[in-house]
């Protein structure tokens, strides 16, 4: 039974994921949202929201095309720093977890690119929520005030992105969550 159970726990994830991406699409689509949020407060909490849905697309979907589509699909119209960082700590854990080096070094690479795409596109789009960081890194580079001034803007995130660290010591390698 618990075997069952836990299955069933990884389709409902899997499946509640996707269904959270698509109609967030479809409110940015039909323009009630300018970035999917579906039902949260803003387009960042989607992001975290969906973050059980990220791990288990890795480890336990047994489609992992399908799921990076819908993946590819938020990145894009959920524009969330938040789940970029979390699609990046994901997949870096996922390559250890699996050994698998070489993957690990292209998808760095991949990663790298991404992020500097994202970020010319950004810097290049007044009409982006993030064009003044975006203009303000380019003028001044990074730097500690960057460091800064980026932890500022995170509001609450950045005391409870402490308190998860500090609840993970120890946990490191299987966390403590479903299953």
């Amino acid at each position: 039974i618990a075997g069952e159970l836990r299955e069933g726990v990884w389709a409902a994830l899997l499946w509640g994921g996707r269904a959270q991406i698509v109609l967030g699409v479809v409110l940015v689509l039909l323009g009630v949202h300018e970035r999917a949020r579906f039902v949260y407060f803003e387009p960042s909490y989607l992001a975290i929201g969906l973050v059980p849905y990220l791990f288990v697309s890795l480890f336990w979907s047994r489609e992992k095309w399908l799921d990076g589509i819908f993946l590819l699909i938020l990145v894009i119209f959920n524009q969330s720093a938040n789940m970029v960082v979390a699609m990046v700590v994901a997949m870096l854990y996922w390559l250890v977890v699996n050994r698998r080096v070489w993957i690990s070094v292209i998808f760095l690479v991949f990663a790298i690119l991404v992020g500097y795409i994202s970020y010319r596109v950004v810097l290049d789009d007044p009409a982006s929520p993030n064009h003044g960081v975006a203009v303000w890194v380019a003028d001044n580079g990074v730097n500690l005030d960057m460091i800064y001034a980026i932890i500022g803007r995170t509001g609450n995130r950045a005391p409870r992105f402490q308190a998860a660290m500090e609840m993970l010591q120890g946990h490191w390698l299987n966390g403590f969550g479903p299953g």
